[in-house]
């Protein structure tokens, strides 16, 4: 294995150092990410490799083409008890301001917690979601 043919563990290494050497999240290559989410995808066709590539495309090019993206990968299957898909779903249909729907994903992802702090943060975005929908001035 060479420079010109990378595995799944170096290519997880330099995506992690574009995230480690970016100042902020705005200011992230979320080009360089998305490049290496596909490649990584080439050796490693996961779904949660997948979601990765998802929530990086949305950050590059914005919500509504992030969740497009997701919602296919979701349709592929996979994701159905992994509760992060949940979560980066409704994290993106919040963007998008529909708060009810996040709440409901945002749910989705509490009932699939692994962990009571997993849990508790999730079920702090439902109430967070909600409150959106109910006070949209907020």
């Amino acid at each position: 294995m060479g420079i010109t043919d990378p595995g799944p563990m170096v290519l997880q290494a330099a995506i992690a150092a574009e995230h480690a050497i970016a100042p902020t999240v705005e200011r992230t290559n979320w080009r360089r990410i998305v490049e290496l989410y596909g490649l990584l995808l080439q050796v490693e066709p996961t779904p949660t490799i997948a979601l990765g590539r998802c929530v990086a495309m949305s950050q590059l090019l914005g919500p509504e083409q992030g969740l497009a993206d997701l919602d296919e990968v979701i349709r592929l299957g996979g994701l159905e008890r992994y509760p992060y898909a949940f979560g980066a779903r409704a994290q993106m249909l919040d963007k998008l301001g529909r708060h009810e729907d996040a709440a409901h994903d945002w749910a989705s992802a509490a009932q699939l917690a692994r962990t009571a702090a997993e849990r508790d943060f999730f079920g702090r975005q439902v109430a967070r979601s909600d409150g959106a929908v109910h006070d949209p001035g907020r």
